[in-house]
């Protein structure tokens, strides 16, 4: 039985790796103009009491809390917290509202899956990292600093979660990247599928 030594990489530039390192911690939210106009309701010809918040304005706060796995008082103090921070305008829905609406639009959105998975399909897709835009290339041909990267995914086809994740250049298979993470596969994992490459 062989050893797999694992590879070791020099880190030459510390200063930029560390900057790697905090970057990711950043949270970036915004609220785009069109999700401010349309997040009250459009007024109904209905009797009764009419709607205040849009089905995109629970639909957004749903998406929050499966994100965030808050539950929904802690979705509505996020929420006011963002709106606050923000300096923006806008009502915040109770967290019964939320609860209520949720049911009535048939859409609430679960959390991801803890179940463990038995089942893994892996595949991988094209990524570009830098080059010229896409006319210039039309127009005068691809030059060598245009380049792609690979990221391979290991996905649990029932709950669609991503269970393992790798980026390689562009010249690496899946038949090279998969031996290497089968140490990283979760033991519950019987069955692996995959295209013919």
């Amino acid at each position: 039985m062989t050893q797999q030594t694992q590879a070791k990489y020099r880190i030459r530039n510390w200063a930029e790796y560390n900057k790697a390192l905090v970057q990711r911690g950043t949270l970036t939210i915004w609220f785009s103009s069109e999700a401010i106009e349309g997040w009250r309701a459009e007024k109904e010809d209905k009797k009764g009491r009419p709607k205040v918040y849009s089905n995109e304005a629970i639909l957004c706060a749903l998406m929050i809390k499966a994100v965030y796995h808050l539950p929904f008082r802690g979705l509505r103090g996020l929420l006011l917290s963002l709106v606050e921070l923000f300096g923006i305008s806008l009502p915040i829905p109770c967290y019964t509202r939320i609860c209520r609406r949720a049911r009535e639009l048939g859409q609430e959105i679960k959390r991801l899956s803890h179940k463990r998975p038995t089942d893994i399909v892996f595949d991988s897709t094209g990524l570009k990292v830098y080059g010229e835009g896409e006319w210039k290339v039309r127009q005068h041909g691809a030059s060598k600093r245009r380049t792609w990267k690979k990221i391979h995914l290991a996905v649990c086809h029932e709950s669609h979660d991503i269970i393992l994740e790798c980026l390689k250049g562009n010249n690496v298979t899946d038949c090279e990247v998969l031996p290497k993470m089968q140490n990283q596969i979760p033991r519950s994992v019987k069955r692996g599928y995959g295209d013919g490459a």
